[in-house]
């Protein structure tokens, strides 16, 4: 299934886009990248809502509390901040990375946000108080990837390496560790249920290098393959699952999104919507609906084909 016409596309970004997520409630859109700021778009209307200012530098990953109410960017500042979605006003900011802060997630009950970092560590943050709760350390890698369990008790990470790591959050010790894999890998997600790890590949070599364009599935418990996806023409650079974990999103170099079925690896769909590198994906909370984003600075919003969810 090819589909060339997105529910809307959104043009404000002056630079490329590289963070998407959506409210619980699937009414807002955030976007983030590199000229600094945060964009709230209406996703019914398709219209802009507002900007954030405030960051002074690029942005990589955004992340709203369960009750929509605050949402959390990280950026090259080393930094994360705080936004009242209400108001569109900073509220606080987090300061412990020593480097660009890569991923970010709040736990099922709102109540901490867990953050990662090309300084290869793990920051827990109590909401509370607004203040670090504790560093996990192990990882050698730039980490990709943070998810909390559903019962908010423990946290797997994933690093550049593919190393996964889960953390019991009670004592904050490590529970599970998967050695790395001989490629590098340019992004990471993991299923809602925890049990999927998906990794997309890139190469620090030559493009023509074995594993270009290719995604693999791991289980999360053992590290043994589950399958691999083969279809997009250069590196994939975003991955995403969808709510129910049925679905998994893939873009990359070639400009292309493509959907597909994790139970068994078939590819469902491919958006062309994008004329440049597709660098973000979200899907909404509901499934419904899936935002692109990347190097042409324009944000798009598709409706997930009823043929394809089901």
């Amino acid at each position: 299934m090819h589909l060339t016409t997105a529910r809307s596309q959104l043009n404000a970004h002056t630079n490329w886009v590289y963070a998407l997520a959506f409210s619980p409630d699937g009414t807002l859109l955030a976007s983030a990248g590199w000229d600094e700021t945060i964009r709230l778009w209406d996703v019914a209307a398709g219209a802009l809502r507002t900007t954030l200012n405030g960051h002074l530098a690029e942005i990589y990953c955004l992340a709203f509390t369960p009750d929509g109410q605050t949402l959390a960017s990280g950026s090259h500042e080393n930094v994360i901040r705080l936004w009242d979605v209400a108001t569109g006003k900073p509220r606080s900011e987090l300061q412990g990375h020593t480097n660009v802060v890569t991923c970010v997630e709040f736990s099922p009950d709102g109540k901490r946000l867990a953050s990662g970092s090309y300084d290869k560590t793990v920051r827990l943050w109590r909401m509370d108080f607004e203040t670090q709760e504790a560093v996990l350390e192990g990882h050698k890698q730039d980490l990709y990837c943070v998810s909390f369990s559903r019962d908010g008790e423990t946290l797997t990470s994933i690093s550049a390496d593919t190393t996964t790591k889960r953390w019991n959050l009670a004592d904050r010790a490590l529970v599970t560790s998967l050695e790395p894999h001989a490629r590098w890998v340019h992004c990471a997600a993991l299923s809602p249920d925890g049990a999927i790890c998906a990794t997309g590949y890139g190469s620090r070599d030559a493009i023509d290098s074995p594993g270009i364009g290719e995604v693999i599935l791991r289980d999360t418990q053992t590290g043994a393959a589950r399958g691999k996806l083969r279809g997009h023409e250069n590196w994939v650079y975003a991955t995403a699952f969808s709510p129910d974990g049925r679905l998994l999103a893939t873009g990359g170099w070639d400009g292309s999104v493509k959907l597909w079925n994790v139970a068994d690896g078939r590819e469902l769909a491919h958006l062309m919507g994008h004329n440049d590198i597709v660098l973000a994906l979200a899907f909404s909370t509901q499934g419904h609906r899936l935002a692109t984003a990347g190097y042409d600075q324009t944000v798009c919003v598709w409706d997930v084909p009823v043929t394809v969810a089901n």
